[in-house]
């Protein structure tokens, strides 16, 4: 979607939050204790291992394949356990702040909660901003994306073709 100059109005930005929804990522909700325990035994070493336990018993090594079995369930409680703590502590960083950035609105500069955003705004980023959605650029002057791994410059001027500005996202 190209933007307007002055970009969106407040009603075609409403209607456009109405028909897309906000700008959040969706929530897992396949995370039932169920499929927390399923996932832990998913793994074609745990298979083996399960066979493994079912010869034992039917041989009459009924402490190998209690052995074994004991290994199973503690393997599956430590990754449910570390499973769930990692969902809680993604959780509370996904709430943790609420992100505000600044878009053009009827030809004013507003910042609005990131969650807002909606596809056709324009955004107006400086150094430092948080880029809160995907983003397709219509002006990129002097930017430098910074990754902890290598800092990335980029100079496209406002005449840039579209391939040069598609490079600028990836």
């Amino acid at each position: 979607m190209i933007a307007a100059p002055t970009g969106l109005s407040s009603e075609e930005a409403d209607l456009r939050l109405t028909t897309f929804g906000k700008n959040v990522l969706p929530k897992d909700r396949s995370k039932t204790i169920l499929s927390l325990v399923l996932r832990q035994f998913a793994s074609p070493l745990i298979y083996i291992l399960i066979f493994a336990a079912i010869v034992s018993f039917a041989i009459g090594e009924v402490v190998d394949g209690g052995f074994i079995v004991l290994v199973l369930m503690i393997n599956g409680t430590v990754g449910i356990v570390q499973e769930c703590i990692a969902s809680r502590a993604i959780d509370k960083l996904l709430v943790q702040e609420a992100r505000r950035s600044r878009v053009l609105r009827d030809g004013k500069v507003r910042r609005i909660d990131a969650i807002m955003i909606v596809p056709g705004d324009v955004l107006l980023l400086e150094a430092g901003d948080y880029i809160a959605a995907g983003l397709l650029w219509n002006e990129v002057i002097n930017v430098e994306f910074v990754n902890p791994s290598s800092p990335v410059k980029l100079w496209l001027s406002p005449n840039s073709s579209g391939i040069d500005r598609m490079r600028a996202l990836l």
